[in-house]
């Protein structure tokens, strides 16, 4: 399934997290999914280089296990990405995440993107909670990369007919700025915690 979305993400301290997340009544030991997120570029990091992600994540939540291979490739507008995903078997998932093997599918077929070769580069975990807040989504994210907690706030905003996004934006901007937050694009999970 290919999409056009835009994800506004700031990376902000602990207690500030803390604060917005009482404030919408959701916390990450209650409600909460488990994002386990392997990073994958070819051998000579082309992927990388030109901004684009290929990931598969594997989501958990309670008693429920899905995973899903993403390739994202950047637009010309800021935040915004052409996604391709598609939904993994756990057969699919363990062949990637352990073996480097793409499963079939529209995203190996993009050969001309990836060189139909890829190499696992990172393993992070996020735990995730979302609250409505007015019209829109807000999620938080807890990133652990070696051990090591950061934290996000954000949303996503799916580009379709009849939907207005600059007024979701702003929604989410105004919202940080009730706590005294100045929104900052957060760079991609996928450049900043490399392990290069």
């Amino acid at each position: 399934m290919q999409t056009v979305d835009t994800e506004l993400r700031h990376a902000l301290d602990k207690t500030t997290a803390q604060a917005m997340m009482d404030d919408l009544m959701v916390s990450f030991s209650r409600g909460q999914n488990y994002h386990y997120n392997y990073y994958f570029d070819t051998e000579d990091d082309s992927l990388f280089e030109r901004n684009i992600t290929l990931r598969c994540r594997t989501i958990i939540d309670g008693d429920t296990k899905q995973s899903f291979l993403t390739l994202k490739i950047p637009s010309s507008e800021a935040q915004t990405y052409m996604e391709q995903t598609q939904e993994l078997t756990d057969t699919e998932m363990r062949e990637l995440v352990y073996s480097n093997i793409l499963p079939y599918g529209e995203i190996k077929d993009l050969t001309a993107i990836h060189g139909g070769k890829v190499f696992k580069k990172e393993t992070i975990r996020v735990s995730r909670v979302t609250a409505l807040y007015l019209d829109i989504n807000i999620f938080f994210d807890k990133i652990t990369v070696r051990g090591i907690p950061h934290y996000e706030v954000g949303t996503k905003i799916s580009a379709g007919p009849n939907q207005e996004i600059s007024s979701k934006k702003q929604v989410f901007i105004d919202y940080l700025k009730s706590f005294g937050e100045d929104f900052t694009p957060a760079p991609r999970r996928s450049y900043t915690y490399r392990n290069k």
